[in-house]
Order: C-alpha cells, then sequence, then structure tokens
C-alpha cells in the first residue's frame, strides 16, 4: 500500500512520505528477521509485477506508451547486475561502500535522462582529475593522527562532489540546460567516482578497488542511456519513484542479507522445517475423533489446552493463571515440568518509567507448593524479544519457618539499584521491562504471588495492578523461543482443528472468492485491486508457517481486507467493441 500511494503520488511531498513510510515498512519488515515474512514479501512483489507487465484482456494490440519486451529485460538484467555488484562492494567495503555506491548510480540514474554534451567529456573528465588530485594532495590525512567521521579525505571529498552535484542539477533544472551546466556536472560525477574507489580502499584495502571499479562501468553504462531509441527511462516522476524505491529496498536488504544473524536463520531452515512437520503432524494426533470436534473444531483459542493434556511428550508446559481466595485476587506461576533453558520460562511483564542509577525497593508476598520452585524477578532493556541489559533483583525465596503451615504467604522487600536502565534519550531509551517467571527442577511446582509493588525513593509505587484485583490488565506474558504449546503454526491446520471442515472450507471460500474478484479487477488496471491481492497473497504465505488468526488484531485486519476485498462490485464483463 505505500508502493500504491507512491505510485499515485501527485507532488513531490507526496511522493516523499510515501518514499518514507516505504522504507519504515521495508525496516520492519527485514529486522524481523522472519524467514516466512521474506518469502511473503518476495511473492507479494513477484505477483505486483506479473500483473504489471502482463497484457491487460480484450486489448488486440500494444499500446503505443506500452514498453516493448526488449527494454523490460533491459531493465531487469539492468537492475540484477547492481544487486549484485552492490552486495559485492558491501562484503568487502561495509555499509559506507554500499552507500557510495548507491549515491553513484543515483547520480548516473538522474543525468543519464538529460542530453548529456559528450563533446565536453574529456575536458570534464580532464578538469576533475585535476581537481580532484589538487583537493587529495591538499587534504592529506596526518600519520599517526586519525580524523573522525566524514572529516576523512575520501568522505569529505565524496560529499563535497555530491553537493556539488545536487546544487548544478537543482539550478538547471528550470531553464539552463546548458552545456556548461553539464559539463560541470559530469565533472562532479567524475569526483563521486573517484571518491567511490578511494572510500573502498581506505575501508577494505586493494580487495575493494575490484568492487568499486564495477560499479563505476556499470555506472558509465548507465550514462549511455540517452542513446538508446527509446531509451530504458526517463526523468519522471514514476521513474524517480521506482528508482527511489529499489535504492531503498537494496540499502536494507543487502546489509540484512549479510548479517551473521540472517545467514544462521537461513542455514538452519532445514532443521526448523522438520521440526515444523513434526508438531504439525502431533497436532492432528491430539484432535479428537468425535464427527462433531471433526466437522465443528474444538473451539477457538482451545489449542493450548489440548496440548497441555494431549502433547505425545507429556511435557507440562508453563502456565499463568489468577486466582482467589477469600476475595483476594493472585497470580499463580506454574513452572515447566521438563529441563527448560533460558527461552523456554514463560515470563508475566510490564513496561516501567525507571530512572538510571537509582535505589528502588521490590516488595512482594509469596507462596510456594510442590518442589522447591525458584522465582526470577529481573529488570531488562526489551521491546518484544530478546532481553539485553539486564539488572537481577536478588531475591531467594526462605524455607518455611518450623511450625508454619506449608502454604503460608512470605513477605519479601528487595533493595537494589537500576544501574544503566532508563538511560538514553527519549528516542533512543530503550524500554525497561519487569520481568517474572517461575523456575525449578524437572517437576513443575507453583508460586503464588500478590500484593507486588517497586518502590523508588520518592515513595510511589511504579508497578500498575501489583495486586492483581484487575487480573491481567497492564501485564503481557512472552516465551522467547519456545512457542510450540501455544500454537499450532500453521493457519491452515489452526483452522481446521479450532473451527473443524466447516469453519476451514468457510475461510477458503471466501478467499478464492475475494482472490478472484481482485484479480480480475487489477487485470482490468485497478491499481488498489492489485495491493489488495498482494496483500492477501503475503499474508497466506506467512500463514504457511503461522496461526496469525489466533491474534485477534491480525484477525481483524484478515477479515477486513477480505471485506474489503468481497464488497467491491462485481466487474462488467469484457466486450469486444467491433470496428468501425
Amino acid at each position: 500500500f505505500a508502493a500504491l500511494w507512491l505510485a499515485r503520488a501527485r507532488s513531490r511531498w507526496q511522493a516523499a512520505l510515501a518514499l518514507l513510510l516505504l522504507a519504515l515498512a521495508l525496516h520492519a519488515a527485514f529486522t524481523t528477521f522472519s524467514r516466512g515474512l521474506y518469502a511473503a514479501l518476495a511473492t507479494a512483489m513477484l505477483l505486483a509485477l506479473w500483473q504489471t507487465l502482463r497484457k491487460a484482456p480484450g486489448a488486440a494490440r500494444r499500446p503505443p506508451d506500452r514498453p516493448p519486451a526488449r527494454g523490460v529485460l533491459l531493465r531487469l538484467l539492468l537492475a540484477g547486475l547492481g544487486t549484485v555488484l552492490l552486495a559485492y562492494m558491501f562484503s568487502l567495503a561495509g555499509y559506507r561502500g554500499l552507500l557510495a555506491a548507491v549515491v553513484l548510480l543515483a547520480a548516473s540514474f538522474v543525468l543519464a535522462a538529460r542530453p548529456l554534451p559528450w563533446r565536453l567529456a574529456p575536458a570534464s573528465l580532464l578538469c576533475a582529475l585535476c581537481l580532484q588530485g589538487l583537493l587529495a594532495a591538499w587534504w592529506p590525512e596526518p600519520a599517526g593522527q586519525h580524523t573522525a567521521g566524514w572529516l576523512k579525505g575520501p568522505y569529505f571529498l565524496f560529499l563535497l562532489a555530491a553537493v556539488l552535484l545536487a546544487a548544478v542539477l537543482w539550478t538547471g533544472a528550470g531553464a539552463a540546460k546548458g552545456p556548461v551546466r553539464l559539463g560541470l556536472a559530469m565533472m562532479a560525477w567524475t569526483m563521486l567516482a573517484c571518491n567511490l574507489a578511494w572510500i573502498g580502499w581506505h575501508w577494505a584495502g586493494p580487495p575493494a578497488l575490484l568492487p568499486a571499479g564495477l560499479v563505476v562501468l556499470l555506472a558509465m553504462l548507465m550514462l549511455c542511456n540517452g542513446r538508446l531509441r527509446p531509451p530504458l527511462w526517463r526523468l519522471d516522476r514514476a521513474s524517480l519513484s521506482i528508482a527511489g524505491a529499489a535504492g531503498i529496498l537494496l540499502l536494507l536488504a543487502i546489509p540484512v542479507s549479510a548479517s551473521y544473524y540472517a545467514t544462521e536463520r537461513f542455514a538452519t531452515t532445514a532443521f526448523d522445517m522438520q521440526g515444523r512437520l513434526r508438531h504439525w503432524r502431533q497436532a492432528l494426533t491430539m484432535q479428537p475423533s468425535d464427527w462433531a470436534s471433526r466437522l465443528f473444531g474444538t473451539g477457538t483459542g482451545s489449542f493450548p489446552a489440548t496440548y497441555y493434556w494431549h502433547n505425545p511428550q507429556r511435557e507440562v508446559p508453563a502456565s499463568i493463571a489468577y486466582a482467589e481466595e477469600g476475595g483476594n485476587r493472585y497470580v499463580r506461576l506454574a513452572s515447566p515440568g521438563y529441563s527448560a533453558g533460558y527461552g523456554e520460562l514463560l515470563r508475566l511483564l510490564q513496561r516501567l518509567p525507571l530512572q538510571p542509577a537509582t535505589r528502588y525497593t521490590l516488595a512482594l508476598d509469596v507462596r510456594r507448593t510442590g518442589p522447591m520452585p525458584v522465582l526470577l524477578v529481573r529488570l531488562c532493556q526489551r521491546q518484544l524479544l530478546y532481553a539485553q541489559g539486564c539488572v537481577n533483583v536478588p531475591l531467594r525465596l526462605r524455607p518455611h519457618p518450623p511450625g508454619s503451615p506449608p502454604a503460608a504467604w512470605q513477605h519479601y522487600e528487595v533493595p537494589f539499584d537500576s544501574a544503566w536502565l532508563g538511560a538514553g534519550a527519549w528516542l533512543l531509551r530503550p524500554p525497561v521491562q519487569l520481568e517474572l517467571a517461575a523456575s525449578g527442577a524437572a517437576d513443575s511446582s507453583v508460586l503464588e504471588v500478590d500484593n507486588l509493588s517497586l518502590r523508588a525513593p520518592g515513595g510511589e509505587d511504579l508497578i500498575a495492578n501489583g495486586r492483581f484485583t484487575q487480573a491481567n490488565n497492564y501485564w503481557f506474558f512472552s516465551s522467547d523461543h519456545h512457542h510450540l504449546p501455544w500454537h499450532i503454526k500453521s493457519m491452515a491446520l489452526h483452522l481446521l482443528i479450532e473451527t473443524g471442515w466447516c469453519g476451514a472450507l468457510s475461510m477458503l471460500a471466501l478467499l478464492v472468492l475475494a482472490g478472484t474478484r481482485l484479480l480480475r479487477q487489477a487485470a482490468r488496471g485497478d491499481s488498489g485491486a492489485l495491493a489488495c491481492a498482494a496483500a492477501l497473497l503475503g499474508f497466506l504465505v506467512v500463514g504457511l508457517f503461522d496461526s496469525l488468526l489466533d491474534v485477534p488484531r491480525i484477525a481483524l485486519l484478515c477479515y477486513l481486507m477480505l471485506l474489503c476485498a468481497l464488497l467491491q462490485p462485481v466487474p462488467p464483463p469484457h466486450v469486444e467493441s467491433a470496428p468501425p
């Protein structure tokens, strides 16, 4: 939808906002490191590309403004070659080399749509090389000293050349498109190419000169665009939007795909797939065999309870419940009944506004049953998963005093220092969450917690609903890595088990009807229908490996998208008009 807004932008400000939204959306998608989401993005883009290139039904011949197949193939070849070279550049010259290469290719894209004065090319090249040599000699890096940041010679001169090129093109956009200004632009382009090679050499030494030279060669080939008939692109809003979106995509995709974590994720794909297949088979065997459950399902949200009682491994997953006794409500944390690691614990979380280097006091009442459990209490920097920078609260449960009943409440007050938690500027400050989790031996044990408070030096309590009178309000639960007890991890199996054949076939009929209608409208040139079809297709691709519809907010978005597709008017059949 961000790409659709970009394609329909009527002003520069709309196009700029659409590009910003597209960059944020792609960044959010790539940094999940989710292989299913990457497959969904690729599938949605392939659908949009296929539908865009597909010949509209009923068209007897290609419209005059429709690009020929040769031009489309050349564009795809150029884009593929640029992607390979940028990835090669990043592998040796890092982020700075990649950014410099993207800037050079963007400058070549803009310059190639102008009528370049090729007769001035030798003079421009000679002047640029002389100016580059003078500036490089005037800006030496002192021996034994390292200039910080962009003040280093190659970075500063690259930035200077980019500013010069932008100024020449901006001031010459209106009237003065003469050969002198374009000659100056070619000089600035030559300096960009020289400094790109210098940046690569400065960062990685001589090995980076080869990818830098190949990028410069590709940029020189792009400058020949104006000599083609017809040219591959013109400097209009559509071309600039496509080039901007492609640049953002490559700037995000190449570093993420080359990171260690992404490489590790893709390396374990076959192993994870085997585990997922095993989980699907077990989910089917846990389904009741009576006809009512097969026809109408076990009920929405019933799978965690089914797994708890009927999983083949006889595991006892951790659980969180809210109990009441004599009008007092409290939370009950049950530790998992198997050898649990760090990520398998079930945590109760709440965000807190902590201040750094401050003395706080945690107070709570605890009651325990079963084998000796451990109550883990800590505060961590955490957005959703992957806690970091944790501060452990030094809480040790005491044995029951002699003569006291075994199920007696015990009160604890533990002072601790927040250390680095809560530090940083407003936008750069990581959220801080309080974590509670029950852990113990291989057998499950139960901890009950009540009257939880975290008091600052001024006496104010930072924890909301610490007495649990409002049950789960202000609290969130999470298991970082062990997700299988909570999800079937397949949208099709989720529908089949929890809603039965009736629910699964009804959803399939809705999807087929919506998809058919959207594709017909997209074939008639409705770009909004194409965006809806691509969104639903991407959703279904992620649904191959995740339940999705067990999350109410995501399920609401899915059903709203389906309704938007189904409530569109049915397009009339295309009628061929007889020639006069």
